[in-house]
């Protein structure tokens, strides 16, 4: 998460105060650069960095190819779909999630806000009445396609889910995702999976095939927002978010996702003093102090005077969906040496001939 750290996701760039404040001055610096003339190199020259992102990672274009067959893929990684949820579950989801949602305002969200995400345990969403909590039903429709498209994932046993609502130029740097922040041992989750609730606003997903421990990104695969969009991909890789080039396309609006993650195993937590933590157990909506419970669940309508079978009902109510394959797109570079991009001093121009795989500590990324 950019500028704190989140106990299931972590970055092993960012183990120094000092990275930490790198990240965040050079974010907007970059960001800057890559609506004008200027060269990121000028802006990584001055700091110890041996690699940068490679310029292929802002600049490609925003279309996809759609497959005939829905698992054909020349990426083993990842998986993008279109046509996720039927029509009452995608409204559900952006009325849920939308920018003006009691979710954000009753967890204090913000660009200071600490990791939270919420626990479901995949036996019981998918033996419940699908109509019974309205979210659940949305997990386990995205537990099936995650199956379909990598069938590993059917040895999970919990599902846990977090959401971001940010704007059109904000980015979330490279991170590995790993339970308690990598603390003690690493456990990735069997998949990580990314659902988008808008249209055109901030940048694309990017996914490489660096893994903890291995050599750098050869290759690297971007997902564009799009509603509806469901990305699917290995949950040991390393992946992020690249910022949203020029200005907003539409004021007020935010890029919204809802993020999936699949676990073999994995230890709730109780949330803290303020209400925050990874893993918490999602709160019984009859007993929580807050409104999001019930209106994620799906129970606003029982609420506001319909029965029970009413707003059963209308949960229940599923338009045909037609679930399509798309080709993410393709980079061939993730990481491009500072020496050829041009320039340096004495002092980088020593890494540059070093041999040795580069610490992820030596790349700048945004």
């Amino acid at each position: 998460m950019p500028a704190f750290f989140s106990p299931n996701h972590f970055s092993p760039f960012f183990l120094s105060s000092s990275n930490i404040c790198k990240e965040k001055h050079f974010s907007h610096l970059l960001t800057s650069a890559h609506s004008s003339n200027i060269s990121p190199h000028q802006l990584t020259s001055a700091y110890i960095c041996s690699h940068q992102q490679h310029s292929c990672v802002y600049n490609c274009p925003a279309g996809t190819r759609t497959f005939l067959h829905l698992y054909h893929s020349t990426c083993s990684y990842l998986r993008v779909v279109d046509g996720a949820l039927p029509d009452a579950q995608l409204e559900h989801m952006q009325m849920s999630f939308g920018p003006k949602s009691p979710f954000w305002r009753e967890h204090r969200y913000g660009p200071r806000t600490p990791y939270f995400s919420y626990l479901h345990e995949l036996n019981k969403i998918k033996m419940a009445d699908s109509s019974s909590h309205a979210l659940e039903a949305v997990i386990a429709r995205l537990y099936k396609l995650a199956v379909d498209a990598m069938p590993e994932v059917k040895e999970a046993r919990y599902a846990e889910w977090w959401a971001h609502c940010r704007p059109h130029s904000a980015h979330h740097q490279l991170h590995f995702d790993s339970a308690d922040e990598g603390r003690g041992k690493v456990e990735h989750p069997v998949a990580s999976s990314v659902l988008y609730l808008t249209d055109g606003m901030g940048g694309p997903t990017l996914v490489t095939d660096q893994v903890l421990g291995g050599k750098l990104a050869t290759e690297g695969w971007l997902s564009y927002p799009k509603v509806n969009r469901y990305t699917i991909f290995d949950g040991k890789v390393l992946h992020g978010v690249i910022p949203g080039v020029g200005a907003t396309p539409r004021a007020g609006e935010r890029r919204v996702t809802f993020m999936v993650a699949f676990w073999r195993d994995i230890s709730s937590k109780q949330p803290n003093a303020r209400g925050w933590g990874a893993a918490i157990r999602y709160p019984d909506p009859s007993k929580s102090a807050y409104t999001w419970p019930s209106l994620l669940a799906g129970k606003k309508g029982e609420e506001e005077g319909k029965t029970a079978k009413e707003a059963s009902k209308a949960r229940g109510k599923q338009a045909q969906v037609t679930v399509q394959a798309v080709a993410p797109h393709p980079i061939g570079k993730v990481w491009a040496s500072l020496a050829v991009q041009g320039g340096g001093d004495k002092v980088l121009g020593n890494l540059f001939r070093e041999t040795r795989v580069p610490h992820i500590d030596e790349c700048f990324q945004p």
